[in-house]
């Protein structure tokens, strides 16, 4: 099955989550997979989608990233704001520093 990745910034919340899937099914490109910053689509949209794909978030102050190192950086600072969120305890657990470390460093290495 082929896929085909967009990187979105501006995505900070569950919310934009579910901004960005709305987006995509008004546009007809299903999702495999919507994370923060990221969505990977079930087969690839051609250019004439992803123009009106990048409309569309624009409308809801995301952007369309096309530069590789804008996508790095967008990752990174999803990274930082992904375990800056709550997690369902009243308490945190583990190192928050750890947990960024970790993440940083499983990007890097998907990104050699």
């Amino acid at each position: 099955m082929a896929t085909d990745t967009l990187h979105i910034k501006n995505m900070v919340c569950d919310r934009c989550i579910k901004v960005v899937k709305n987006e995509l099914a008004n546009l007809g490109l299903p999702p495999e997979r919507i994370k923060l910053g990221e969505v990977r689509l079930r087969e690839p949209a051609d250019e004439e989608k992803i123009g009106q794909l990048k409309s569309a978030l624009a409308k809801h102050g995301f952007e369309l990233l096309d530069d590789k190192k804008a996508k790095m950086i967008d990752r990174i600072r999803s990274i930082g704001i992904r375990d800056r969120q709550p997690r369902n305890s009243i308490t945190p657990t583990g190192n928050p520093v750890k947990r960024w470390s970790a993440g940083a460093r499983n990007f890097a290495q998907q990104n050699r």
